[in-house]
């Protein structure tokens, strides 16, 4: 993965997972090398979109070629944020998921994860960032503020 992922950083394409351990109808999967340990991954669709409605941003659409067969469980077992978010929002029953921007990106994978458990996602609601005033996402480490104090 990693010489992979520096041929395409080198072609000037994103690095994506090139599928060698996706299981199709009939293709034999290769040996797994002596001394990796493997990561489990979700099988997307390839085709397609990835739909929602965003309760601030509106109808958003994804073609599903954006998301590759992400890694759902690292190497030692550890599950990927997008996993266990998920898993938790779906066990604690959330109906509203409102977070910042920056997260965007991270719900088609999510969507993926809810169609493949067969579960209804919950409403998504992305909001604009709050910054410093250097411009950068606003953080603990800033003297976070009482969210009273940003009425």
């Amino acid at each position: 993965l990693d010489s992979l992922r520096a041929k395409q950083e080198a072609a000037k394409q994103t690095p994506r997972y090139d599928e060698t351990w996706r299981p199709e109808d009939g293709k034999v999967l290769p040996q797994i090398p002596e001394g990796i340990e493997p990561v489990i991954r979700i099988k997307a669709p390839k085709t397609g979109e990835i739909r929602f409605v965003d309760g601030v941003k509106g109808d958003m659409k994804f073609d599903a070629s954006f998301v590759d067969d992400f890694v759902i469980a690292r190497s030692n077992g550890m599950p990927t944020y997008n996993f266990v978010v998920t898993i938790d929002d779906m066990l604690m029953e959330m109906t509203d998921v409102i977070r910042g921007d920056d997260h965007l990106s991270n719900t088609p994978k999510q969507i993926v994860i809810y169609n493949a458990l067969g579960v209804k996602h919950p409403n998504f609601y992305h909001v604009p960032m709050i910054n410093n005033p250097e411009g950068k996402k606003l953080s603990k480490r800033d003297g976070a503020m009482d969210v009273m104090e940003y009425k």
